[in-house]
């Protein structure tokens, strides 16, 4: 079995964002489920932000009037967030879901269009398991990481940015310590990304060569019966799996240890909250129910940070199969069909009948 039968292009060792572009455009018919998904996010930051502001304002009743708080008002407002939250989390799957169905579809279209269009040489150098891989698990992934990336980064930033005005706006030291990890979380995933961009770039390439090897193996059971080859393709299917399995779990490695070192610097950040607020409670200059948001929000910060470290995981594996299937949509026939075929394939793509697109010949040639 031929390695040049697996051979694919090589890419830049670097997120494209041209790339990108390309893929992204295919969103534009939907642009309005992107600002729905976009608003929602947002409504939902606000909502799991707002719960801890009650918290605090219910503490520091109960700690100034005892049994005598009013606690009817902060109820409602507890009552209005959950199901403004509610509404919000079932609107963004609604939408997001239709973005990732049509955004997917819309991709395999192109892509089968395109191979309808390329020359039979180009076949010859791509297995039956490479185009495959491309119109299936390519698209499959690139359309999820465009719908819910969206949501995730509208969510993430709309949290980090209302929990750090909160905090700032109660007390802006406390919230300068607390915040004092953001850089080294940054840091962090700048040295991660090029890792786990290049060893998830190694698994798609290794996979797609795993498919291609079941398809040829298949398609040729019966040469491979009567040469007498099964050992030696047993062989050749050990040898791209051991490599499958060995970028895999470079690749997991990687990942496991992303999201543990970004919770572990979180950590150190709820641990200077709950030191200098503490403090700062027996002193008097911090309230008891501040004291406790402080602390909320310290251990919330794990939950935007994860599910944009996650996500940036997701999309650095994607960046993967976006060139690849950028490659495919961008391939040029070197065979063109001619006028005629043109014309007759639009007739029939809009479902024209034979008949009619011969008349239409007639006036055009008349």
């Amino acid at each position: 079995m031929s390695e040049k039968r697996f051979a694919e292009e090589e890419f830049s060792g670097r997120l494209d964002w041209s790339v990108w572009r390309k893929i992204l455009a295919f969103g534009r018919p939907y642009r309005v489920y992107f600002f729905i998904v976009a608003g929602s996010g947002a409504v939902t930051a606000f909502c799991d932000g707002g719960f801890a502001l009650v918290t605090r304002s219910l503490v520091d009743e109960i700690a100034a009037r005892g049994v005598n708080a009013e606690l009817a008002g902060l109820a409602w407002c507890y009552l209005v967030l959950a199901l403004l939250l509610s509404f919000s989390v079932g609107t963004f799957v609604r939408y997001a879901g239709r973005i990732s169905t049509s955004v997917s579809h819309d991709i395999r279209n192109a892509g089968f269009v395109r191979l309808q269009e390329l020359e039979l040489e180009y076949f010859d150098r791509r297995s039956v398991g490479w185009l495959m891989t491309r119109l299936t698990s390519d698209c499959d992934r690139l359309s999820r990481v465009i719908a819910w990336l969206l949501l995730d980064v509208a969510w993430g930033s709309s949290f980090l940015g209302f929990i750090t005005v909160i905090m700032l706006w109660l007390n802006w030291k406390l919230a300068l310590l607390v915040l004092l990890v953001v850089p080294a979380l940054a840091w962090v995933s700048l040295w991660f990304q090029k890792r786990l961009l290049a060893s998830s770039r190694a698994v798609r390439k290794t996979g797609s060569r795993i498919t291609a090897a079941f398809n040829e193996a298949i398609n040729g059971v019966r040469t491979t019966k009567s040469l007498v080859r099964e050992a030696g393709n047993f062989k050749e299917f050990q040898s791209i799996s051991g490599r499958m399995f060995g970028e895999s779990v470079r690749n997991a490695v990687q990942t496991a240890l992303y999201l543990p070192v970004i919770l572990g610097l979180v950590s150190v950040g709820t641990g200077l909250a709950l030191v200098f607020g503490g403090y700062g409670t027996m002193a008097g200059g911090v309230s008891l129910g501040t004291l406790l948001l402080f602390m909320t929000y310290a251990r919330q910060l794990s939950d935007p940070v994860q599910q944009l470290a996650q996500q940036l995981a997701q999309a650095q594996a994607a960046q993967a199969a976006a060139e690849r299937v950028v490659t495919l949509l961008d391939s040029v026939p070197k065979i063109a069909d001619s006028k005629e075929v043109r014309r007759e394939l639009e007739l029939r793509k809009w479902g024209y009948p034979r008949k009619a697109g011969q008349k239409q010949k007639k006036k055009e040639n008349a």
